[in-house]
């Protein structure tokens, strides 16, 4: 009796995992379709995040460009619009700086230290371009900036693009041996001139809603490590010119100067 209730038992397991591997077998693809319904609604899910992300993403970079699109007045489109200071105009890089923009025409202030070499560089560039003005200033001297604003403010109203290439080099190369009233000369010119004239027009810009620019010349000697070739003072105002105008351009970019 035991032994035939023993197997009945036998075969009631047995048809039980029989019919659990066919149920199994029976559901299985359901199972998987289920799982991959699941996997491709999950994948489309973060197919349209990132559809919403990048079209976000897509929406600023047209924003931005937009707002880049929208410093270049169209009136300003050409360079003849444009009214134009170059302070150290007379001589290096300045004086050819105003060659090449005089070629275009644009009403152009040139300066420098010499009132003759002024003249003379008036005159000359005067034979292609009627729009050429110009004022001899010392920016050594305390009140040299000053006097370069009030001119341009009086004769030429606004101002568009400020070119800062005034630039001097007097006595020793070396920092240990550099006398004081070269030092002096040489920070008055070459780094509180920019400065001060960077500051006081690129108020005037502001104030006026003006898309100006403003460029101060640097030099490879910012590079510089060492006295060994360049001037070691030259070396430490170019470094301040270019970390100055960095830190400027940063206060002034939501005002599109």
């Amino acid at each position: 009796m035991i032994d035939y209730k023993i197997k009945i038992l036998i075969v009631l397991i047995f048809l039980c995992i029989v019919f659990n591997y066919i149920f199994y077998q029976r559901n299985k693809n359901v199972f998987e379709n289920f799982q991959m319904e699941e996997i491709i609604k999950f994948r489309k899910k973060i197919e349209n995040i990132n559809s919403k992300s990048n079209k976000k993403k897509k929406a600023k970079e047209l924003q931005r460009i937009k707002e880049d699109e929208e410093y270049v007045d169209t009136s300003k489109k050409h360079l003849y619009n444009y009214k134009i200071l170059i302070t150290g105009a007379t001589s290096g890089i300045g004086y050819h700086i105003a060659k090449m923009l005089n070629a275009h025409n644009p009403f152009l202030i040139v300066t420098g230290r010499d009132k003759k070499k002024v003249e003379e560089l008036i005159k000359e560039l005067s034979k292609t371009n009627e729009s050429v003005k110009g004022i001899h200033v010392d920016l050594s001297h305390k009140n040299g900036p000053q006097k370069l604003f009030d001119y341009v403010k009086k004769e030429h109203s606004k101002l568009d693009i400020l070119i800062n290439t005034a630039s001097t080099s007097v006595g020793s190369r070396f920092l240990l041996s550099k006398n004081y009233n070269d030092w002096q000369d040489e920070m008055s010119v070459n780094v509180n001139g920019a400065i001060l004239l960077s500051q006081m027009f690129s108020k005037r810009m502001k104030r006026y809603k003006i898309k100006g620019k403003i460029i101060n010349i640097s030099s490879a000697a910012s590079k510089m490590s060492n006295s060994d070739v360049n001037s070691g003072s030259d070396i430490v105002m170019k470094n301040m010119i270019e970390k100055y105008s960095n830190i400027l351009a940063e206060e002034l970019y939501e005002h599109k100067i």
